[in-house]
């Protein structure tokens, strides 16, 4: 089984389908206090902003492999001056990205 910390997938544990892994499919794995000394069971399945979080990983993955995506961020930050994380953080992006994410493995919803 693979351990977190030498997975090299590009994606969210919980839109994993490598059942190689120990951790595919599972929320909880992509907790950002995943590694720290807390219980991450415990502090995962009650954190408020894992699918905040989540969403925002999605979005991340989807500029970094979709070429029109990423160019329509990328004309979108030149019109408006803003940098990448800022533009991927506002509504109509995130409107955008639902559109382009619809040929994805993970539903278009979860952006």
């Amino acid at each position: 089984m693979l351990r977190i910390k030498d997975c090299k997938e590009n994606n969210l544990c919980v839109d994993c389908k490598n059942e190689k892994c120990l951790l595919h499919g599972k929320a909880m794995s992509d907790c950002p206090k995943y590694d720290c000394d807390n219980d991450p069971l415990y502090d995962c399945e009650n954190c408020a902003s894992l699918k905040v979080h989540q969403k925002e990983c999605r979005i991340f993955y989807l500029y970094n492999n979709n070429a029109d995506f990423r160019q329509y961020v990328d004309r979108y930050c030149k019109t408006y001056n803003l940098s990448v994380e800022e533009a991927l953080r506002h509504v109509i992006v995130k409107e955008v990205a639902k559109e382009y994410a619809e040929g994805e493995e993970w539903e278009a919803t979860t952006i």
